[in-house]
Parts: structure tokens; C-alpha cells; sequence
């Protein structure tokens, strides 16, 4: 029986080859395998150190000479205190001293060696491989040149909260090596005595005999791999040589040899350059070219084909049936939406909505919540503005008509109608038509005395009944002096202008473009109403976790 590794890129052979003797299940390849998992506190370690039949021991600072400088583990310390204050990447620190990946089992005594230091950062939950490059001034190819355990597509960041990463060359810093000091001349400048002791005759001239094979020699080079070029990296997942860049770019977009490679490559200019030194490290040179007869590093990293994008909308809930077939947008209605919120969020009247969703009733009572629906369709245009008379109409046997859809319990009698158009609420038309709060909610019985529930953006409204038509009032009420706006706390001094009227709070994750998104604005209007970011220039300084700024001005 042969020791499993279990699911493998590879394979697996039940049988050995002809002549190879079949590992035991104590194989101690495999069984390193095991020991390696078991020390992690991440996927399959704890079951595998339950299942064990000896204790795992826990891990200890390395003992071998350091190369470095030594610490001493202090009461409280753990991985992330240590790598902040000692200047070491975290991965660094464990690798350095022979511990278990993601600061398991650390250990709470003892030394610790740190000789890999660097300017540290640290990962937030928010960051991508883009971001911590652009934050620190570096590119993406240092940043995993220098953090090895960042893989390839930059997938397992979300592993790596909390912890430091290198933002500078890990190790010490390179020092230039001074000038050597000139070589003797390889040509003789005097001849060389003849020895007292030879033998006879050697101090004789020696003729030249050149000799003339009797036949040419054939032989058949071999072939054999290019070197590297200088300093170019040995770990790379493509390479090529210079003679495959051979190609004639006049007129083409491309600057020298060098644009060419990167395109071909898939890769970013400034990548070339840090895989391969001897091309220089000026992205911005308009010569660049390759030395004949070396390899040059074209791809350091495996990246998979990107997936095909979706076709069609991109919805998290499924399409309501019966809806128009001439439809050219879909929304999600979420949990908890009322039919008033998805009139208001998509502007849109009961009776747009009804026509290109039928399903939904038309009184919208047949809503379902968590289902996509139709919310634009040329079956369905918008009505045309018109304004509301708020006149008595002259005395007629035909009270005029609502015009819109309707609420049950409405009055019989009544003669004034009221179509609810955006920014409308019932104070609204209340302050309107002269009557009272109690008047309006007495006529329209299904609306709530919260003016919440059943108050829909293109439904009628009875604002005026028979009997009451001639109550009014000589002027409507004097609108309130608006107080000033006030920025909520916490909040930093003199930072947004005194236009402003709306403020939102910064979230966990975020940083100035993200905010700016997320409220609807641009980065300059961010900027332009928020002093503190100094135009943009302190979002990595002055930009702070649940303060408040300001996101909207007055008019």
C-alpha cells in the first residue's frame, strides 16, 4: 500500500513504476506532508492534529546561528507587534526563524532572529495588490518580489490581514563596491632571462610548425540552452531571446524592442525592467533594446484566462414572469421594499409599473420582494408633466375625475384630486389645498398617519370634498427658517465648507475614490468641499475611519 497525497494537479499512480519499490504508508515524504499540515491553524490542520496519535509539538525560535540581529520575546508580544516594531515583514519573521505559517502556535518566550527588515505596511481588509503598490510608490512586481507569499493573482491578500508586508527590499541594503584598483599589464614588457640550469639546447629559437590536417573535421554542436541574461531573474514562468524581438516596429506605436516584448508578454513596462536589471529602470527611455545570445524573462508569473463576461443583466435575484417583452432594464426589488420605495428609487408611477409588470396587480398588492423586476420600456413612457390647478372648479352635475389610480374608502363626494408627483408628501398637500393632516388622512383612509404606507408617486389623492370645498384658509403658514447644517461628530476642525448640507461617514475599507463612488460624487467635488484632503494630496493621511464629510452642498 502506497501513501496517498490525495488530490493532485498531477495525478496519482495506485501502481509504481517497473523496478520502483512501492512506498509504505509510513512513507516519510508523505508523512512530512502530514506534519506540515498539522501545524497550520488553517484548512485541514485541526482535524489532522485530532487524528494524530502523538502530540504536535509546538513550534520554537530558531536555534541556529542568526545572521542578523536578536530579540527577546516580550510579555504580550505576538507576530504583528513584532513585525511592526522590529521593521520585518511577517512572513519574513516566521520563514526567518523556522515557525508556522500564519503565527500559529507563537511562541510566548524565547529569541527571535530579524535580518530580513524592510519599510513595513500594513495589509487592511479593503487592499488589493493595486492599491498597497500605489499607496507605497512601488509597483506590483516589487511588491511580490518582495513578499513572496503574496501568490500570483494576488487571491490570498484576505489571509494576510493585519499582518506587515515589505515595502522595500527585504535584507540589507545594497552597497556599491568601491573602485578596484587597475591590473598590472598582461604584456610583457621586458624578456624573461634565460635559466642558468636548463638543459642543453632548450635556450635554442623555437620554429613554428603549423600542422595541416589531412582531412576536415566534422562534428555535430549539441544543442544547448541560451544563458540568462545579466541579473535576470531564474525563476520565471516565460522566457525569450533576443532574435524572437527581431521584428521591424517603424511605424508602429511601439518605442524600441522592449514595447514590443511587453505586449507581447501581456505585462506592464515597469515588470520588464525589475525581471530583467541589465534593461535599466527608466519606463519613460526612448531606446531599449536586447543582447544577442542570452534569455530574458518575459512573464515572472502563471496568470489563468480571465473568465467570459456575463451576458445579460447583472441581477442577484431572479426576473418576475409576465413582465414586457419590450423591456430595456431590469432592477432588483431586496427584502423589506415596499411598493412606495421601488416607485421612488426607479421614479417611476403605479401605473408605468403595472403596465410592464402585470404580475404585480394594479394596486401593486401582489409585490414580491427578492425578484428582479422591468423598470424602463417604451410600452411604458413617462406621463406628461402638467401642473395641478389648485382653483375651485365652477359648479358642475360631474365632479372632475381622479385621473390616476385610486386608494379604497376614498369619498364619494369629493371634487379635488391631488396626483402625487416626486417630493411630494401629505403636509405637503395639506399646506397645498388648505386643509388639515386630519382632513387629508380622514379622506384617504389608506394611508398611514405616518404618511408611510399606501402614499405612492403617481396614484390620486382627494385634497377637496362638497362639503368642504369652501373652508380655506387666507395664506398658507409661513414656511420655518431652516436651521444651518451641522456636520455630524466625530468630525475633523474647519474641514468642509459652508455650503454643505449633507455629510456621510467613511467605512471600514475605505479610501477617497471609493467614497466619493459610493455617495455619488466625483474625487474633485470630494475634494473641493473637504479642506482637510488638501486636493487630494492627504487621502492617505487626513482621510479617517468613521469620521464625517461632507458630500453635498446647497444649491
Amino acid at each position: 500500500m502506497q501513501a496517498d497525497p490525495g488530490q493532485s494537479p498531477i495525478g496519482w499512480d495506485t501502481e509504481p513504476p517497473s523496478g520502483v519499490q512501492a512506498s509504505g504508508p509510513c512513507d516519510l515524504c508523505f508523512i512530512k506532508n502530514l506534519q506540515k499540515q498539522a501545524g497550520s491553524q488553517y484548512y485541514d490542520g485541526p482535524q489532522i492534529r485530532e487524528s494524530s496519535l502523538l502530540p504536535v509539538a509546538s513550534p520554537t525560535p530558531t536555534s541556529t546561528v542568526c545572521s542578523g540581529k536578536e530579540y527577546d520575546i516580550q510579555t504580550g508580544d505576538d507576530c504583528y507587534k513584532i513585525s511592526k516594531s522590529q521593521g520585518i515583514g511577517t512572513a519574513w519573521l516566521l520563514s526567518d526563524n523556522s515557525l508556522t505559517a500564519y503565527c500559529a502556535n507563537f511562541p510566548q518566550n524565547g529569541k527571535l532572529c530579524i535580518k530580513n527588515t524592510c519599510k513595513v505596511y500594513t495589509v487592511q481588509p479593503a487592499d488589493t495588490c493595486e492599491i498597497m503598490a500605489s499607496s507605497n510608490n512601488i509597483t506590483i512586481a516589487q511588491l511580490k518580489a518582495w513578499n513572496p507569499i503574496i501568490n500570483a493573482g494576488c487571491h490570498n491578500l484576505y489571509k494576510m490581514n493585519g499582518t506587515s508586508i515589505c515595502v522595500s527590499n527585504p535584507g540589507v541594503a545594497y552597497v556599491t563596491p568601491p573602485a578596484m584598483p587597475p591590473l598590472a599589464p598582461s604584456t610583457a614588457v621586458s624578456a624573461a632571462p634565460v635559466p642558468t640550469n636548463a638543459k642543453d639546447e632548450s635556450n635554442r629559437q623555437f620554429t613554428k610548425v603549423t600542422f595541416t590536417p589531412t582531412k576536415p573535421a566534422t562534428t555535430t554542436p549539441s544543442p544547448t540552452q541560451l544563458s540568462l541574461a545579466l541579473d535576470t531573474r531564474d525563476d520565471c514562468y516565460q522566457y525569450f531571446e533576443a532574435s524572437q524581438m527581431e521584428s521591424d516596429i517603424t511605424g508602429t506605436l511601439y518605442r524600441h524592442q522592449c514595447d514590443l516584448a511587453a505586449d507581447i508578454y501581456g505585462v506592464e513596462m515597469s515588470e520588464l525592467l525589475t525581471w530583467n536589471p541589465s534593461l535599466g529602470n527608466d519606463t519613460e527611455a526612448s531606446t531599449c533594446s536586447f543582447e544577442p545570445g542570452v534569455r530574458y524573462c518575459g512573464r515572472f508569473y502563471f496568470e489563468p484566462p480571465k473568465a467570459d463576461p456575463e451576458v445579460g443583466p447583472s441581477l442577484d435575484f431572479p426576473i418576475r414572469e409576465g413582465y414586457d417583452t419590450n423591456c430595456t432594464e431590469f432592477r432588483d426589488v431586496s427584502k423589506d421594499f415596499t411598493c412606495e420605495d421601488v416607485l421612488a428609487l426607479f421614479d417611476l408611477t403605479l401605473a408605468q409599473f403595472f403596465k410592464m409588470n402585470p404580475a404585480v396587480g394594479s394596486t401593486c398588492a401582489n409585490l414580491w420582494t427578492e425578484t428582479a423586476y422591468c423598470v424602463k420600456s417604451p410600452n411604458a413612457p413617462p406621463p406628461a408633466t402638467s401642473v395641478t390647478s389648485t382653483s375651485v372648479a365652477p359648479s358642475s352635475t360631474v365632479p372632475p375625475g381622479p385621473g390616476a389610480p385610486t386608494h379604497t374608502g376614498q369619498p364619494a363626494n369629493c371634487v379635488r384630486w391631488h396626483i402625487v408627483e416626486k417630493g411630494d408628501d401629505c403636509s405637503i398637500l395639506a399646506n397645498k389645498y388648505f386643509i388639515t393632516l386630519e382632513q387629508f388622512y380622514a379622506w384617504n383612509p389608506a394611508v398611514s398617519n405616518d404618511c408611510r404606507d399606501n402614499f405612492w408617486q403617481g396614484s390620486a389623492y382627494c385634497v377637496g370634498t362638497s362639503d368642504s370645498i369652501s373652508v380655506s384658509r387666507s395664506a398658507p403658514p409661513p414656511s420655518p427658517t431652516p436651521s444651518p447644517f451641522v456636520i455630524p461628530t466625530p468630525n475633523q476642525a474647519n474641514n468642509a465648507i459652508k455650503e454643505c448640507n449633507k455629510a456621510a461617514q467613511a467605512q471600514e475599507g475605505d479610501w477617497c475614490a471609493l467614497f466619493a463612488e459610493r455617495n455619488g460624487i466625483t474625487d474633485a467635488q470630494l475634494y473641493a468641499w473637504n479642506a482637510a484632503l488638501d486636493n487630494g494630496n492627504a487621502c492617505g493621511t487626513s482621510f479617517w475611519k468613521d469620521y464625517w464629510y461632507c458630500v453635498g452642498i446647497a444649491a
